[in-house]
């Protein structure tokens, strides 16, 4: 490694209500005790420690380029505020493996919370509501099951928001949203709740995050959870809500190394899919937008 690692220190997380949604959305599931502090030092330095030991797994993988790896572990930390000491040069490097590098993954919800936002804020009573759905599939299911499991849930996911989209006008509709299709390569204790020692599996979520004028919504999908009405934007409710509906899926930094990158491949291969997700719907949510 040597001194081609940058050191990054704390001046001040940035407390705008995206980069705290973004910020709890990786900490919360990759070190919760500190999350639940405060303590951003620690997490900062945390979540570069992990991020750096994984690269050099996905390295050996052959996930990350052998050429990109000190542009992954130099990653520039997001939503905070970073003082640089080392002799490794000043770029401001993304390495925008999104699908994993904690850092572009914050940047990522922070854009999501920025539009999930502006839509609500432009449609007149409206609100962002959410529905989600979680599916095991166990150990045995090598990257072909992963991969019909991953087409159920993208199917599902265009389901619940077509369903409700039947125009701007109707009573009930969506006019706007995200929605999102995430593989965490997880365990599983004897009681059924995930952990980090146990029998390995895949655990897949399916989200749709909607926007609709007033606080009711159509045709929600059977199997889903119902659905949340959320404070306004910038609400400490709405930023807890969009950190918890697009957590990290800490398995691919904390998991096992082989089946992180056995997920990381399905990802790649998989058309159109994204970490996080495969995709926004309309943008502007009015007629005028």
């Amino acid at each position: 490694m040597g001194n081609k690692l940058r050191k990054f220190e704390l001046i001040e997380p940035v407390m705008a209500p995206d980069a705290r949604a973004a910020r709890r959305a990786v900490a919360a599931p990759l070190f919760p005790k500190e999350t639940m502090a405060a303590d951003w030092n620690a997490v900062l330095q945390a979540i570069l420690t992990a991020w750096r030991a994984r690269v050099w797994v996905l390295v050996s993988k052959g996930y990350i380029p052998l050429t990109q790896r000190w542009v992954a572990a130099n990653c520039l930390p997001a939503t905070f505020l970073t003082a640089t000491a080392t002799t490794a040069g000043n770029k401001n490097w993304f390495c925008n493996y999104r699908d994993v590098c904690p850092w572009c993954y914050m940047r990522w919800v922070s854009g999501v919370y920025r539009a999930a936002a502006e839509v609500t804020g432009r449609t007149e009573g409206g609100r962002a509501l959410r529905m989600m759905r979680t599916v095991h599939l166990s150990y045995g299911a090598g990257p072909a099951g992963l991969t019909a499991a991953l087409d159920t849930l993208q199917r599902e996911a265009r389901m619940a928001l077509r369903a409700n989209q039947a125009g701007p006008d109707a009573p009930g509709a969506a006019v706007g949203g995200v929605w999102s299709v995430m593989v965490d390569p997880a365990v599983v204790r004897k009681d059924g709740k995930a952990t980090t020692k146990g029998t390995p599996f895949w655990r897949l979520r399916a989200r749709a995050l909607l926007v609709v004028p007033g606080d009711r919504m159509v045709g929600t999908l059977r199997g889903w959870d119902p659905p949340q009405v959320l404070g306004a934007p910038g609400s400490e409710e709405f930023t807890e809500v969009l950190a918890g509906h697009f957590r990290y899926p800490a398995g691919l930094v904390r998991g096992n190394p082989s089946r992180a990158a056995e997920c990381l491949q399905v990802r790649k291969e998989y058309p159109g899919y994204l970490a996080g997700t495969v995709g926004r719907l309309r943008g502007a949510a009015t007629a005028g937008g």
